[in-house]
Parts: structure tokens; sequence; C-alpha cells
């Protein structure tokens, strides 16, 4: 439903702002982006929540007399995805201050506005987290994935600033990162669009320094404020090395309005043959990232994937064996909530002997129901391992799994297991 609520959205709130050109543009590339479309379909909310919030806020830029919708949006980040939602508000607040320094008029309505906004989503959110710190005294350990904090606050700042070491198994280094725009196979629409969005951001870059736009300009503000956003927001990306690509959705939106931005220029702009041949070239480029859709990227994968296909993952290497001519293609799981239920008593759930026995049964029950599934093994291992058993019992859940699929942070495990003994 969010996903489908946020076409409408884009259309609407960028006509209002932009003109109704730039906003057709903008709907088309939401519309296809085989990212918004697999973030949509997972069964976690986030994303399809924050994305039409960074929309809203990107049809905002540069307005003084919104501080207080703004200020809700950004609480809605913050309490839907506390670290990720840190750096998306970062985000958008560094492309106010530069479009508020690129600016004079009404420069002291736009800082007051700023300050507001921050203050309606900070307060709210630091007294959140406060009442939530109390809830746990210094006896109780809180776990997340990797992670073992004593305090709400501990746990927040390790989930914001050490992503890396938290999420191990989905980080890598930023060549691993740029698999959303190297992959036909994985993300072809994301492929296909990418070097012409850059080419056409590029013609916006090369406008303000000819000073052919001027960043005084309501126009040229925004423009610029914007190419801040995608280049701090790519290298926080990249640079950490983060491989889900929803996270790229932190930056991505803003590319795609300056693309869209720059081809309804060029349009608007252009003779008419030109504006013919700019206009044939947008409807071949959809038609491009339509074909994309439908003969690979996640409506291709998904049916047979448990994550995303990522450097490393068991997901990745059978596409990869696949186009070497290895193996067939993967063939469809059918995917139940045993696996599901194993998951969140595993990772999410208070651990204690109650929940792990609940992540046992049920990875058992899935490893009954689909016995080539190596991630019900690993999380059979995982329970066992957790209860105390034998490490025997242990062992030989954790080399099913390997035997099925070779995983290298698994390997590791089960050699350390070993070494224990």
């Amino acid at each position: 439903i969010l996903g489908i609520a946020t076409l409408p959205l884009a259309y609407f709130a960028t006509r209002n702002r932009f003109g109704q050109p730039t906003a057709l543009l903008f709907l088309a590339i939401v519309a296809l982006s085989d990212i918004v479309i697999f973030t949509n379909a997972r069964s976690e909310f986030a994303e399809s929540l924050i994305l039409p919030m960074i929309v809203l806020n990107l049809c905002w830029l540069g307005r003084h007399d919104i501080a207080w919708r703004r200020g809700t949006t950004w609480l809605v980040i913050l309490m839907t995805s506390f670290g990720k939602g840190f750096f998306v508000i970062g985000l958008i607040g560094l492309t106010e201050l530069v479009i508020t320094a690129c600016r004079k008029r009404k420069r002291p309505q736009r800082v007051v506005a700023l300050v507001t906004s921050t203050a309606l989503a900070a307060i709210p959110t630091f007294a959140y987290l406060t009442w939530t710190n109390t809830h746990f005294n210094n006896d109780c350990l809180i776990h997340h994935e990797a992670t073992e904090a004593k305090t709400v606050w501990h746990l927040a700042y390790e989930i914001t600033f050490n992503y890396a070491q938290i999420k191990q198994h989905v980080t890598g280094t930023y060549r691993d990162a740029l698999i959303v725009f190297t992959d036909y196979q994985v993300w072809p629409v994301s492929v296909t669009l990418t070097l012409p969005a850059l080419l056409l951001t590029l013609t916006l870059a090369l406008k303000l320094i000819a000073n052919k736009l001027s960043p005084r300009s309501r126009i040229g503000s925004i423009t610029t404020g914007l190419l801040v956003w995608v280049v701090v927001g790519s290298a926080i990306v990249l640079g950490r090395g983060t491989l889900g690509a929803r996270f790229h959705l932190m930056y991505l939106p803003a590319l795609w309005l300056l693309a869209a931005l720059a081809l309804s220029g060029l349009i608007r702009r252009s003779t008419v043959s030109v504006k013919t041949l700019l206009q044939s070239l947008a409807v071949t480029l959809s038609i491009l990232m339509v074909a994309g859709l439908l003969a690979a990227g996640p409506l291709k994968w998904a049916p047979f994937s448990r994550f995303e296909p990522m450097p490393e993952s068991e997901e990745y290497k059978a596409i990869q064996a696949y186009r070497a001519g290895e193996n067939p293609y993967p063939k469809s799981h059918g995917r139940t909530l045993y696996i599901d239920l194993a998951n969140y008593f595993l990772t999410t759930a208070p651990l204690n002997r109650e929940h792990m026995e609940k992540a046992l049964k049920y990875a058992r029950l899935e490893s009954q129901r689909a016995p080539d599934d190596p991630r019900a093994w690993a999380y059979v291992g995982e329970a066992l391992l957790r209860l105390g058993a034998p490490k025997s019992e242990v062992r030989d859940a954790w080399e099913m799994s390997l035997k099925l699929a070779p995983n290298k942070r698994l390997t590791n495990r089960l050699n350390a297991l070993d070494q224990t003994d």
C-alpha cells in the first residue's frame, strides 16, 4: 500500500514544485526502479515508509514555510529506522544548509525553519530513547545481530556508526557496494538508468560551473543542494561498503530528481527536432527499463532467493554459476513462515531459552520441509549452539548447510567451534 501510494505522491508533489514534465519523468523513474520494487515487496516496512518521506522533502527543498510538516516527516523517519534515519535527515539538513548559503532571500526564515524542524524531530526521539533506556536495567543485555549493549544509547550508537562491524555479512568493499550499478542480472533497471542519469546531472553541474545557472536562483540553489546530497550520500554508502540495495535510496531519489530536472529543461529549451529526439530517447530508455525488469532483476531471482543477491552470498554465487554455464538457473523455493520465525527468535527476540527452543523448533520444521535449504540447517546449528547442545550436533547441522551452499562466515564459525574441542 505504501509503495503504491508513493507513486501519486511523487507525481503531485513534484508537479506542484517543479512542473508537470519533471514530475512525469521523476514518476517514471520511481515507478520502474527495481530497488523500489524490491524494497516494497519485502516484509519490512521501513524503506516503504521512508521513501515517500524523502520524496516530500525533495519537493520542500528551499522552502521556509514547511517547518512543522518537514519536522513531522523527520520524526517519522527517525522512529521508523533510527540509524538510517540519522543519515537521511543529515543529508536533507546538509542540502538545506547549502541552499540557505546560496540564497540570501529569506535566509533568516529558512534558518529558523530548519532549527524548528530539527527540534520537532529530535526532542520526541530523545525523550523516547530516554524512556526506553530506563526500561532496561544494568543487568540486562540487549542483543541485536552481533552486538550486545547494556544501554539503548550504546545500541543506537553501534547501529548508527558501527554498522560494518555489526552487519559484517552485508558489508564489504566499495566495489562490492557498486553491484547495484554494475550487475545487470541482479539490478537491470539501475544499471540501465545510471549512466544516463549521471550524464544528465553532469549537464546541470556544468551549467553551474559556467555560470549559466546561477546558484543564487531558486532552481540553481536547489540543484547545488541536490548535487551535494548525491555526492555525500553516495560517498557514505559506498565508503562503508554497504551491500543492501535499499541503502542507496538514501541518495538515489535526489539523483533521479536531478536527472528529471535536467531532461525536462533540455526538452523545454530545444528546437522541435531536438525535442522530438530527446522525447524518443526518454521513451526508449523507459522501454529498456521495463524489458530489464521482465528479463532479469528481482522478478527473476526473488522466487529462489532468501535475501537479495550480494557478493559472497549463496544467492549471488548461484547466479554466477548460471552465468558461467556451470548450473541451470536456480529453482524457485516455496517460502513458509518457519524460516522467518526461526530468524526472528534468533536475531530479534530477547535472548532466553524459551525463544531459542522456538527458533530450533521452526528451523527444524523448515529443514524437514525443505532439506536442501542451507539457511534452515544453519539456523538449526545456531539454535543448538545457544541451547548448549553437544557440539557434534551443531557441527552436523552446519556441515549440512555448508554442503548445500558454501559460506565463508559459517565456515569460519565451524572452524572456531572445532578449535574449542
